[in-house]
């Protein structure tokens, strides 16, 4: 798969260190950064492929893995992108 946007730095919570290991926090950046942002709807897959395009708003995944929520952000301006329990948001 096509890398569609720079991540930048890659930062994870200490709550999602508890659960992933770190090669399973590296796959789900790979699928954010691929265009598969996991459990969203339509309107926000939308919202990111125009964040894509336009580069002037965040990119945000959803996925279950282990049977916790888990949300991949990268910032707006494409320097931090940050791996976290969706408790921790």
């Amino acid at each position: 798969m096509q890398i569609l946007f720079n991540v930048g730095q890659v930062v994870a919570t200490r709550n999602v260190m508890e659960v992933l290991e770190q090669k399973e926090m590296f796959q789900l950046v790979n699928r954010h950064s691929t265009g598969d942002f996991g459990d969203l709807d339509k309107s926000d897959s939308r919202m990111n492929k125009n964040a894509i395009k336009t580069g002037e708003d965040r990119i945000f995944s959803a996925y279950t893995i282990k049977g916790k929520k888990i949300y991949v952000i990268t910032e707006w301006d494409r320097s931090v992108t940050t791996v976290m329990l969706a408790s921790d948001y």
